[in-house]
């Protein structure tokens, strides 16, 4: 693994979506990166659609504190 993406999330689960398929169908090999969401104290949890993505490796962490600045730091 040579990088990680840190994506910090606040109840916008339909852009998360549209990132994540950005990235799997991108030409750069998903084997070389890990992606990080971090749920920002949102009101309802990530939902299922993350399973959609196996080749990807996908960390999902909880941030409770808001604002992007601490999601970002826990990422």
């Amino acid at each position: 693994m040579i990088f990680s993406i840190v994506i910090p999330v606040y109840n916008d689960f339909d852009r998360l979506k549209l990132t994540l398929n950005g990235l799997n169908n991108q030409n750069f090999d998903v084997s070389l990166f890990e992606v990080i969401i971090v749920n920002n104290n949102s009101t309802v949890p990530c939902p299922e659609f993350i399973g959609l993505f196996p080749s990807m490796n996908i960390k999902i962490i909880n941030e409770y504190n808001i604002g992007s600045y601490a999601a970002r730091n826990s990422g």
